[in-house]
């Protein structure tokens, strides 16, 4: 359950109590104490007027994913030849019916490194 806690947060650029809360099923008072919890080493952020956000250590793990780093080394190269042609690229990876964005190329799409789309996407 502390999963859908850290997971909401990440999913909005921010969220109150009440809302993480109905996302995640679990009562207020638990969604609280998780946050609570989650807030004491970075993994999520309270604003000062109670909304909370996905914390900086959270950004930071996310970084050191390795497939993510092994796969944008890779598709530096590719990617530049493609931005020389005019083209664009975005390159992901399927996790748990996500594909996290890992390098990319002209952002048409609205998304980014660091990202994640769902599976299926149009």
């Amino acid at each position: 359950m502390a999963s859908n806690v850290l997971e909401e947060p990440a999913r909005r650029e921010e969220a109150g109590l009440t809302q993480l809360a109905m996302a995640t099923g679990l009562p207020k008072a638990t969604t609280h104490r998780l946050l609570g919890r989650l807030a004491h080493p970075g993994l999520v952020h309270r604003e000062d007027g109670g909304r909370y956000r996905m914390g900086a250590r959270t950004f930071r793990w996310g970084q050191r994913w390795a497939p993510a780093q092994v796969l944008g080394t890779t598709a530096a190269r590719p990617l530049r030849r493609l931005a020389a042609a005019g083209c664009g690229a975005i390159v992901v990876v399927k996790d748990c019916g996500d594909v996290p964005v890992v390098a990319w190329i002209v952002d048409r799409a609205g998304c980014g490194e660091g990202r994640t789309l769902p599976a299926v996407y149009s």
